[in-house]
């Protein structure tokens, strides 16, 4: 969904504009819960850049 809205280049882009580089981190994980985070984007993003996303924004762990 968000993939098809803004393109597959603009996921990372619009995740920086919305939150700061900083506290996006720390900000998904207050908002749904460290255990859910994943999923939830999952299901928000489904396509190949949702990966790439994830990766910005929590790092590889």
């Amino acid at each position: 969904m968000l993939q098809r809205a803004v393109g597959e280049g603009c996921c990372r882009e619009l995740l920086e504009k919305a939150v700061g580089e900083s506290y996006r981190r720390e900000l998904l994980k207050r908002v749904v819960g460290e255990s859910c985070w994943r999923k939830l984007l999952e299901k928000v993003v489904r396509e190949s850049c949702w990966r790439e996303l994830l990766e910005k924004v929590v790092g590889e762990s």
